[in-house]
């Protein structure tokens, strides 16, 4: 029985990126690129860029011609292994090194022109870049084109070997394949939304992100400029929303043209979001008379969904928003606005007797039928002024123009539906970057993700089990669902049966079963231990449904039958209780999975867009939270689906990291030491950063929406909230971890050396996790970190032991590892803003010993 329970203890505890198998990938993948390119030929050979460079450019309009040539040189500059001496416009081609070209130029594009053409949906993006004995190529059918060729370029540069050129000797000279690439963008539309409201971002990071935006090949800033907690443009057509709710935080008309031209330089559209009728409480502020409850409002300082809506029975508020569509339509020339749309309470609808009356005079028989009403005429107000319509999926309606937009926060199956009636759509569920989620949940996202498997019923006399399952959340409703786990014949194991869930009754997806073991009689009160993993909009999601532990002290569940004792479930890397009840006699249900999008619906899915919402982001942050990741999402909206291999990602990523911070001039690394020393207070030693910045190689932010929620329940979830903790500055996934779990996996593969790294990091890290704990930080102030402290010398005294148990097989009874196993779960099992994240690590290498006893 102490061997079963070993075992169940010990299953699947591995982070979502060193559980991930390689799969199939591209040979253009061998290169460090992101996003990687759709085609890439190695011809043989060489080619030696020198450091007095010549460019030659074709066909490109001035300012983006000018532009680029400045993006590249200030590139080049940055460059560590490479000292630019020269770098020049020639004016004949055979003088360059490098030779762009265009060569169906309109005249508009011409090289001399001064005109430029804004970037638009559907805009030829590809490019073709070789390389070549005498010479580097870019061709392309627009400027768009060129810019992702230089990027290419670029990036091939900054990994490029310094080499002495064998002819000519020149040690400064840089190495670079003789290849050829043709490329271009899976789907037109990769975005990235910038919340600006929350947190007001200044102009200067704004347009480092878009940097960071063009060295990822995406071409859509949204930009949301109007919510409740405030209305950041100036406008001059209704001065109070910016003299009375924004709190003097707003950009001016001049800062928005420039940020729309900086954009348009780098071939970006930048999409403005106007947040109609809901999200209204700044222009309550300001405009009262235009809400549904006429009364005085106050600035809103806390995050959530709050009462002001806009009063659509009122004519003032339709010439309201024309007006304010006018203006906005003078500063941003993309023929998209975004009215927002999502999160509309009624309550002010339907308290007011006047707009009740006037639902009725107008047929409308619910809040969404008015909404809809509004919608309509908003959409004429758009087309007036030369806009398409674009909102959040709440804006649907069976009535709702197939002209219309939609993107989609509420998932797949929201996006295909729409797509499947005939609109056009993006996905933003899955790329939730203001939530840290880890960067292989990203890649598995696809817009067009599908399925193939049948819709079936579970009827009486098939071999089946069912459970309904209850996630309780630290905020809000739980989340509740079904797991239904269907065996093809009488056998158990996992290879001969199938897993399906559903959760908060969206469509069921298929689960991936890491186990599933009962007893043989197959009946429901058998000791079962079932570990299965899924990706849901709350990130991956990894259940474990083991037998319960009699010796438990510290159940969480101890209020419930000890049947539950040992049930949990991880949403990325953090724990949450899970209840799950196996219904004995079920009743009929049918298992329906997210209707397949036919070939015409598919062509619907116009791509993605991540967002970054500002509850937990300022100023100080903002890079630490979108890089380098948002590389990653790129590349699923850039690059081929077949790209997929997860450890491949990883690998390309931390070169990009370095490539991005290096030569893109992003600030993720900065921002992360600056916090850190913030945290430590003006008194802290280079020795205590040091320690500090090694030892959060261990920590990362609880995944999911938990911070927000624990900050609720703090009573700290407003916009007044102080940001400058250590979780804020932390970065979302470990790179150290991620190499240690490769570490571990060389272990496992038989590389004993591996242990000894192992060892050498945990000595480390628990040193420097007792020089902080004697620091002389302030007990009060500093409480949860020097908690956080102690549990992390806890953690690395259980891995030495774990290592000592791995180097001698005799070392540990089983009930000994049993124990050890037990306290790390134990460890687990807790809900902060801050996660010890090498938990995981260190049970699936206890995992590995103790499978393997005599290695």
């Amino acid at each position: 029985m102490l061997n079963r329970l070993l075992i169940c203890l010990l299953l699947s505890f591995v982070s979502s990126y060193s559980s991930a198998k390689a799969n199939l990938t591209d040979s253009a993948c061998g290169f460090m690129l992101m996003p990687c390119p759709q085609s890439l030929q190695v011809s043989g050979g060489d080619y030696w860029l020198k450091p007095q460079i010549t460019i030659f450019i074709q066909g490109m309009s001035n300012p983006r011609r000018n532009a680029a040539i400045q993006r590249i040189r200030s590139q080049l500059g940055r460059l560590e292994n490479f000292n630019l001496t020269v770098f020049e416009p020639v004016k004949q081609k055979h003088q360059a090194d490098i030779i762009i070209s265009i060569p169906n130029t309109k005249s508009g594009e011409a090289q001399s022109g001064s005109e430029y053409y804004l970037p638009k949906l559907g805009d030829n993006e590809a490019y073709q870049l070789t390389i070549q004995a005498s010479n580097i190529n870019i061709k392309a059918s627009s400027e768009f084109g060129v810019i992702h060729g230089l990027t290419t370029l670029m990036q091939l540069i900054t990994q490029a070997d310094t080499r002495t050129d064998p002819n000519e000797k020149l040690p400064s000279s840089l190495k670079l394949p003789q290849l050829n690439i043709n490329d271009s963008p899976r789907f037109k539309w990769r975005g990235l939304l910038i919340d600006s409201v929350r947190h007001f971002i200044p102009i200067k990071d704004i347009k480092r992100q878009l940097d960071g935006m063009a060295a990822a090949k995406l071409n859509v800033f949204h930009w949301h400029l109007t919510d409740d907690q405030g209305w950041r443009i100036a406008l001059d057509s209704y001065p109070n929303l910016h003299l009375q709710a924004s709190d003097g935080l707003y950009y001016t008309q001049e800062q928005i043209k420039d940020v729309v031209n900086y954009a348009s330089l780098l071939g970006i559209r930048v999409l403005p979001e106007f947040d109609v009728p809901g999200h209204a409480s700044a222009i309550a502020v300001a405009y009262p008379e235009l809400i549904a409850e006429k009364r005085e409002y106050q600035m809103e300082r806390h995050w959530g969904v709050f009462d002001p809506v806009l009063d659509v029975s009122q004519s003032r508020v339709y010439e309201f928003v024309e007006t304010v569509i006018a203006e906005l339509a003078s500063l941003f020339p993309d023929e998209y606005l975004h009215i927002g749309g999502d999160e509309v309470k009624p309550d002010q609808w339907m308290k007011n007797s006047k707009i009740t009356q006037f639902m009725n005079e107008k047929a409308l028989t619910t809040s969404s039928d008015l909404q809809h009403y509004f919608n309509q005429k908003i959409q004429l107000i758009l087309t007036k002024y030369g806009r398409k319509m674009m909102g959040w999926d709440e804006i649907y309606h069976p009535s709702l123009s197939k002209q219309v937009v939609i993107q989609s926060w509420r998932g797949i199956d929201s996006l295909n539906l729409f797509a499947n009636r005939g609109y056009q759509g993006i996905l933003s569920t899955g790329y939730y970057i203001d939530q840290p989620q880890y960067s292989a949940y990203h890649y598995r996202n696809d817009p067009t993700y599908n399925v193939n498997d049948d819709t079936f019923t579970l009827v009486e006399g098939e071999h089946y089990r069912l459970w309904k399952l209850t996630i309780p959340r630290l905020k809000g409703n739980p989340v509740k669902g079904h797991l239904v786990i269907k065996t093809n014949h009488q056998g158990t194991q996992a290879e001969t049966s199938s897993g399906y869930l559903q959760l908060n009754g969206n469509s069921f997806r298929k689960v991936n079963l890491l186990t599933f073991n009962q007893q043989a009689d197959h009946t429901p009160n058998d000791q079962l231990t079932l570990v299965f993993t899924a990706d849901s909009w709350m990130g991956p999601l990894r259940f474990e449904i083991e037998p319960a532990n009699n010796n438990a002290t510290d159940d969480q569940f101890s209020n419930q039958p000890m049947s539950y004792a040992n049930q949990r479930v991880f949403i990325g890397n953090t724990y949450y209780p899970l209840r799950a009840d196996e219904v004995i006699a079920p009743a009929s249900l049918t298992v329906a999975l997210s209707k397949p999008l036919s070939q015409h619906s598919s062509a619907n899915i116009l791509g993605g867009e991540a967002t970054l919402w500002s509850e937990m982001v300022t100023p100080e942050n903002i890079d630490l939270r979108i890089w380098p990741r948002l590389f990653v999402i790129a590349e699923r909206l850039w690059s081929s689906a077949i790209i997929n291999d997860v450890p491949n990602m990883y690998k390309r990523l931390d070169t990009i990291e370095k490539y991005a911070r290096q030569v893109i001039d992003l600030q993720h690394k900065q921002q992360r030491l600056m916090g850190f020393g913030k945290f430590l207070g003006v008194n802290y030693s280079d020795e205590t950063l040091t320690a500090l910045s090694n030892i959060s190689a261990l920590f990362e932010p609880a995944h999911y929406y938990t911070r927000h929620h624990i900050k609720y329940q703090q009573e700290q979830y407003h916009q007044q909230a102080r940001l400058d903790n250590l979780v804020d500055f932390l970065p979302v996934e470990s790179s150290v971890l991620i190499k240690m779990s490769q570490t571990i996996n060389a272990y496992e593969s038989d590389d004993v050396s591996a242990l000894l790294n192992i060892e050498s990091s945990l000595k480390a890290w628990q040193r420097h996790a007792i020089q902080l704990q004697h620091s002389g930080f302030d007990r009060a102030k500093y409480a949860d970190f020097l908690s956080l402290l102690h549990n992390t010398e806890r953690l690395t005294t259980m891995g030495l032991d774990i290592v000592n148990g791995c180097s001698d097989k005799d070392l540990y009874t089983q009930q000994e590892w049993y124990e050890l196993a037990y306290q790390l779960k134990t460890l687990q099992q807790r809900q902060d803003e801050v996660v010890l994240a090498a938990i995981p690590q260190f049970l699936k290498l206890l995992t590995i010993c103790t499978d393997q006893p005599g290695r």
